[in-house]
């Protein structure tokens, strides 16, 4: 459990109250984390701006910690201009509060896809990493294949959760 005051946790048996703190605390953890990603970049909201294909005022809204107006959508666009994945899930309380004790630079800061998936490449910067259309073709049915397999799988679990309720 995080250093998180215990009359806080203790005020957590109502629900209503956990629901908002816990609102608050996500709605902070994701501003923050925008703001300093585009910072990790050395990007200036407007620069985050172009390379997301909105305005710099949209990003001024979304580094606000007080925003609530979430979009899967427009997480995903800032993801992509900052060469990052959007991970969203359905959490216990206990796995969620330690966020808390992550509102910190070095705890929401992410490493480059390059250097996440390629450590041992060294690249250069400003160097475009561009495939051909042959590979891309090649790539996309691979993407079609792990789509379908995916796909499948989620089928799967939701046909068995479908049974087991029925039990």
């Amino acid at each position: 459990m995080p250093t998180l005051d215990p009359k806080i946790i203790k005020s957590f048996k109502d629900k209503e109250f956990a629901h908002e703190f816990m609102d608050e605390i996500m709605n902070a953890y994701i501003a923050t984390q925008i703001k300093t990603l585009r910072l990790q970049k050395g990007w200036t909201q407007k620069q985050l701006a172009d390379a997301a294909g909105t305005h710099q005022e949209r990003i001024a809204v979304l580094e606000n910690v007080n925003y609530s107006s979430w979009s899967i959508s427009a997480l995903r666009e800032i993801a992509r201009a900052l060469d990052l994945v959007v991970s969203v899930s359905f959490e216990n309380f206990s796995r969620t509060i330690p966020l808390i004790d992550r509102l910190h630079t070095e705890a929401l800061e992410r490493t480059p896809r390059e250097e996440d998936l390629f450590p041992d490449i060294k690249w250069s910067k400003g160097a475009p990493r561009q495939i051909d259309n042959k590979q891309k073709r090649g790539l996309k049915k691979l993407q079609e294949h792990w789509v379908t397999r995916v796909a499948a799988q989620a089928s799967h679990l939701t046909e068995w959760s479908m049974e087991k309720s029925h039990v």
